[in-house]
Protein backbone atom coordinates (compact mmCIF):
# COMPACT_ATOMS: atom_id res chain seq x y z
CA UNK A 1 0.00 0.00 0.00
CA UNK A 2 1.28 3.20 -1.12
CA UNK A 3 0.43 6.63 0.40
CA UNK A 4 0.99 9.50 -1.38
CA UNK A 5 3.31 12.29 -0.17
CA UNK A 6 1.37 14.68 1.80
CA UNK A 7 3.46 17.99 1.38
CA UNK A 8 2.89 17.73 -2.15
CA UNK A 9 0.92 21.05 -3.61
CA UNK A 10 -2.65 19.85 -5.29
CA UNK A 11 -4.78 23.09 -5.04
CA UNK A 12 -4.46 26.51 -5.59
CA UNK A 13 -6.75 29.39 -5.68
CA UNK A 14 -5.74 32.88 -6.81
CA UNK A 15 -7.86 36.01 -6.39
CA UNK A 16 -6.55 38.97 -8.75
CA UNK A 17 -8.40 41.37 -6.93
CA UNK A 18 -10.57 42.41 -10.11
CA UNK A 19 -13.42 40.11 -9.22
CA UNK A 20 -11.86 37.06 -11.09
CA UNK A 21 -10.48 34.10 -10.11
CA UNK A 22 -8.65 30.63 -10.75
CA UNK A 23 -7.65 27.33 -9.62
CA UNK A 24 -4.73 27.01 -12.34
CA UNK A 25 -1.32 26.69 -11.01
CA UNK A 26 0.13 29.68 -13.16
CA UNK A 27 -2.92 31.04 -14.88
CA UNK A 28 -2.69 34.08 -17.27
CA UNK A 29 -4.73 37.16 -16.31
CA UNK A 30 -6.11 40.58 -17.94
CA UNK A 31 -6.93 43.26 -16.50
CA UNK A 32 -9.46 45.14 -17.99
CA UNK A 33 -8.47 49.05 -15.75
CA UNK A 34 -5.01 50.42 -14.78
CA UNK A 35 -4.94 50.36 -11.25
CA UNK A 36 -2.89 48.48 -8.38
CA UNK A 37 -4.67 45.24 -7.00
CA UNK A 38 -3.72 43.05 -4.60
CA UNK A 39 -3.22 39.66 -5.67
CA UNK A 40 -3.86 36.58 -3.29
CA UNK A 41 -2.66 33.02 -4.02
CA UNK A 42 -3.43 30.17 -1.61
CA UNK A 43 -1.93 26.60 -1.58
CA UNK A 44 -2.55 23.94 -0.13
CA UNK A 45 -1.10 20.19 0.27
CA UNK A 46 -2.09 16.84 0.29
CA UNK A 47 -2.39 16.74 3.49
CA UNK A 48 -4.81 19.54 4.44
CA UNK A 49 -2.30 22.54 4.99
CA UNK A 50 -2.58 25.71 3.58
CA UNK A 51 -1.05 29.02 2.97
CA UNK A 52 -1.28 32.17 1.20
CA UNK A 53 0.82 35.06 0.20
CA UNK A 54 -0.95 38.21 -1.55
CA UNK A 55 1.13 40.90 -3.05
CA UNK A 56 0.29 44.40 -4.45
CA UNK A 57 0.52 44.37 -8.79
CA UNK A 58 0.06 47.67 -10.22
CA UNK A 59 -1.14 47.90 -13.77
CA UNK A 60 -0.62 51.28 -16.24
CA UNK A 61 -2.52 52.54 -18.98
CA UNK A 62 -1.70 51.83 -22.28
CA UNK A 63 -0.39 54.47 -24.57
CA UNK A 64 -3.13 55.71 -27.21
CA UNK A 65 -0.72 56.26 -30.53
CA UNK A 66 -1.52 58.58 -33.04
CA UNK A 67 -0.27 60.91 -35.30
CA UNK A 68 -0.88 62.97 -38.33
CA UNK A 69 1.05 63.84 -41.31
CA UNK A 70 0.72 65.16 -45.09
CA UNK A 71 0.37 64.07 -48.16
CA UNK A 72 3.14 66.09 -50.42
CA UNK A 73 5.09 66.08 -53.52
CA UNK A 74 7.95 63.99 -54.34
CA UNK A 75 10.75 65.50 -52.81
CA UNK A 76 9.31 67.29 -50.79
CA UNK A 77 9.36 67.16 -46.87
CA UNK A 78 6.86 65.16 -44.95
CA UNK A 79 6.16 66.42 -41.40
CA UNK A 80 4.79 64.35 -38.84
CA UNK A 81 3.29 65.66 -35.72
CA UNK A 82 2.87 62.77 -32.92
CA UNK A 83 -0.40 63.16 -31.11
CA UNK A 84 -0.01 60.38 -28.67
CA UNK A 85 -1.25 60.07 -25.36
CA UNK A 86 -1.51 58.27 -22.18
CA UNK A 87 -3.61 58.56 -19.20
CA UNK A 88 -1.62 59.01 -15.86
CA UNK A 89 2.27 58.16 -17.26
CA UNK A 90 4.37 60.10 -19.98
CA UNK A 91 5.70 58.88 -23.16
CA UNK A 92 9.13 57.83 -23.40
CA UNK A 93 10.11 56.96 -27.15
CA UNK A 94 9.18 57.05 -30.60
CA UNK A 95 9.54 54.53 -33.57
CA UNK A 96 8.88 55.71 -36.83
CA UNK A 97 9.09 53.48 -40.16
CA UNK A 98 8.37 55.61 -42.83
CA UNK A 99 7.52 52.72 -45.25
CA UNK A 100 10.20 53.30 -47.79
CA UNK A 101 12.94 51.65 -45.62
CA UNK A 102 13.64 54.24 -43.37
CA UNK A 103 13.18 54.29 -39.81
CA UNK A 104 13.51 57.23 -37.20
CA UNK A 105 13.51 56.03 -33.39
CA UNK A 106 15.00 59.32 -31.47
CA UNK A 107 12.15 62.42 -32.44
CA UNK A 108 8.89 62.72 -31.21
CA UNK A 109 7.81 64.43 -34.92
CA UNK A 110 10.13 64.00 -37.45
CA UNK A 111 10.86 65.35 -40.75
CA UNK A 112 10.88 62.67 -43.40
CA UNK A 113 11.30 63.30 -47.42
CA UNK A 114 10.53 60.81 -50.50
CA UNK A 115 12.09 60.63 -53.21
CA UNK A 116 9.98 58.65 -55.12
CA UNK A 117 5.75 58.53 -55.67
CA UNK A 118 3.55 56.12 -54.31
CA UNK A 119 1.43 55.42 -51.11
CA UNK A 120 3.28 54.68 -48.24
CA UNK A 121 2.40 52.65 -44.70
CA UNK A 122 3.45 54.78 -42.14
CA UNK A 123 3.82 53.25 -38.92
CA UNK A 124 4.31 54.67 -35.19
CA UNK A 125 5.13 52.78 -32.22
CA UNK A 126 5.05 54.77 -29.05
CA UNK A 127 6.26 53.77 -25.34
CA UNK A 128 5.32 54.87 -21.84
CA UNK A 129 7.57 55.09 -18.87
CA UNK A 130 6.66 51.78 -17.70
CA UNK A 131 7.33 50.05 -21.21
CA UNK A 132 3.69 49.95 -22.19
CA UNK A 133 3.11 49.69 -25.76
CA UNK A 134 0.72 50.73 -28.52
CA UNK A 135 0.95 51.40 -33.00
CA UNK A 136 -0.97 52.97 -35.37
CA UNK A 137 -0.33 52.60 -38.94
CA UNK A 138 -1.56 55.27 -41.39
CA UNK A 139 -1.22 55.60 -45.25
CA UNK A 140 0.85 58.72 -46.84
CA UNK A 141 0.88 59.59 -50.62
CA UNK A 142 3.65 61.13 -51.92
CA UNK A 143 2.37 62.98 -55.79
CA UNK A 144 4.12 63.54 -58.47
CA UNK A 145 5.40 67.33 -59.51
CA UNK A 146 2.81 68.63 -62.76
CA UNK A 147 4.40 69.27 -66.00
CA UNK A 148 3.30 72.55 -66.70
CA UNK A 149 2.78 73.73 -70.03
CA UNK A 150 -0.21 75.66 -72.35
CA UNK A 151 -1.14 76.37 -75.74
CA UNK A 152 -1.89 79.73 -77.42
CA UNK A 153 -4.60 80.62 -79.83
CA UNK A 154 -2.67 81.33 -83.54
CA UNK A 155 -4.29 84.81 -83.16
CA UNK A 156 -2.31 87.43 -80.94
CA UNK A 157 -3.64 90.70 -82.03
CA UNK A 158 -3.86 93.35 -79.77
CA UNK A 159 -7.26 94.27 -78.98
CA UNK A 160 -8.41 90.54 -79.85
CA UNK A 161 -9.07 88.14 -77.20
CA UNK A 162 -6.22 85.06 -77.13
CA UNK A 163 -7.40 81.21 -75.98
CA UNK A 164 -5.03 80.39 -73.79
CA UNK A 165 -5.43 76.44 -72.84
CA UNK A 166 -4.12 74.40 -69.91
CA UNK A 167 -2.41 70.91 -71.21
CA UNK A 168 -0.67 70.29 -68.03
CA UNK A 169 -0.14 66.76 -66.62
CA UNK A 170 1.20 64.90 -64.22
CA UNK A 171 2.53 61.09 -64.33
CA UNK A 172 0.62 59.37 -61.51
CA UNK A 173 -2.77 61.09 -63.03
CA UNK A 174 -3.42 63.49 -60.14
Amino acid sequence: LSVPNSGTLNQWAWNFGDGSQSVQQNPLHQFTNPGTYNVTLLVSTAGGCTDSITKQVTIYSLPVAAFSGVDVCEGAVTDFTDLSSVVGNNLSGWQWDFGDGQIETAIKSPQHVYNETGTYDVSLIVYSTNQCVDTVQKQVKIFDFPIVDFDVSQTQCVGKEIQFTDISTTNDGT
